[in-house]
Formats: structure tokens, C-alpha cells, sequence
């Protein structure tokens, strides 16, 4: 469904991760993913993901505005 939205993913190893929510302490698995997008669609993969996962919270953020992303002979600036 991602790759839908964004036109591909990368997905990383999953990770344990703790939070605490209403006094609350939560243990789970976090699969870290990577995706180049523009923020509207950052925005409905973070909601599609809440609602998929059932998650009361879905963290994204941005890790670089100067993106190269180089198609066959061609270097394109995304950022």
C-alpha cells in the first residue's frame, strides 16, 4: 500500500521498541521504513498506517532535504 502511495519503500530491520501513554508502558516491535515522498503523501501513509496497525501513535520524520535520486542516465534534486 505504501508503494502505492509513494512509488517504492525501503523497509529496515525491526527493532524493540518502549513508550509510555497515559501512564501506561508499551512494548513492541518497530519496523523502521524509509520513503521518499512529498509531505501530503507522508501524511496519508502515516494515517493509513495508524489505522492498518491499529497504533495509537505513527512517528515520520524528515531526514534530508538535498535527496539525489539517479534514474538510468539522469540525476533528479527531489528536495
Amino acid at each position: 500500500m505504501v508503494r502505492s502511495i509513494s512509488g517504492g519503500l525501503t523497509i529496515l530491520t525491526p527493532v524493540k521498541g518502549q513508550w509510555i501513554f497515559e501512564d501506561k508502558l508499551f512494548n513492541e516491535r518497530m519496523i523502521p521504513v524509509r520513503i521518499i515522498s512529498t509531505r501530503a503523501e507522508i501524511l496519508e501513509i502515516v494515517a493509513m498506517t495508524k489505522k492498518y496497525y491499529e497504533q495509537i501513535a505513527v512517528l515520520a520524520y524528515r531526514l534530508s532535504d538535498d535527496v539525489i535520486l539517479r534514474h538510468d542516465n539522469e540525476t533528479q534534486n527531489i528536495g
